[in-house]
């Protein structure tokens, strides 16, 4: 098992965070630092928050995953993301 990695977000790059604004600016700016992170670790954002996930999925944003897809996985070997 990997230990947890803190991050501050001093070390993201302006040039994310520039990218992340237009993804959440209609949706929840308070979840910038979370999409910007998620781009900059390239990751998958995991979330239970539905108007944000709607949001920025209509902005055409997909590194996401929900808990009702992480249940998929969980449950068939042949869910593919």
């Amino acid at each position: 098992m990997r230990p947890i990695q803190f991050i501050t977000e001093d070390i993201i790059p302006y040039e994310i965070w520039e990218k992340a604004l237009p993804i959440v600016r209609d949706v929840d700016t308070d979840d910038i630092a979370f999409v910007a992170l998620n781009d900059f670790m390239g990751s998958l954002l995991w979330s239970g928050d539905k108007k944000l996930l709607k949001g920025i999925e209509s902005k055409g944003y997909d590194k996401f995953i929900t808990t009702e897809m992480l249940y998929e996985i969980r449950n068939n070997a042949n869910f593919q993301l």
